[in-house]
């Protein structure tokens, strides 16, 4: 049983666990492991040469097939109603390259990554 609840989370509160700096420093695996996940996006694109455009466009259409699978049923026998919430209110139908455009890069000056064509902070639960 797992589960994950960020709605309700106030950032400023998180505080990480007491941690030995100096063996961390001294691990390259554990140092990799503080890279935020905006820079890590922002690090592939460089490194395989990736378009904004593309990711937008690949955004665009993954949230539409997410819509129609959501319409469609495909992921009602994966999701158990709690507290009167049976859909996933993370897709974005309505996103277009036009909207996607308008936004900014959220983690690096002149960077592709944008609160559009990337993950939302969302909440999840398995069992």
């Amino acid at each position: 049983l797992s589960s994950e609840w960020t709605t309700k989370t106030h950032r400023k509160s998180i505080q990480p666990p007491a941690v030995d700096w100096d063996v961390v420093q001294q691990n390259k695996s554990a140092m990799d492991c503080l890279l935020p996940m905006g820079i890590t996006s922002e690090n592939v694109v460089e490194k395989y040469g990736l378009e904004r455009q593309k990711l937008d466009q690949f955004a665009v259409d993954s949230h539409r097939k997410a819509a129609a699978a959501q319409r469609s049923g495909k992921f009602d026998a994966e999701i158990v109603p709690v507290a009167g919430v049976s859909r996933d209110d993370g897709i974005r139908p309505t996103s277009t390259m036009a909207t996607l455009g308008k936004l900014k890069a959220v983690f690096k000056e002149n960077g592709v990554t944008t609160a559009g064509n990337s993950s939302q902070t969302t909440d999840g639960a398995a069992a």
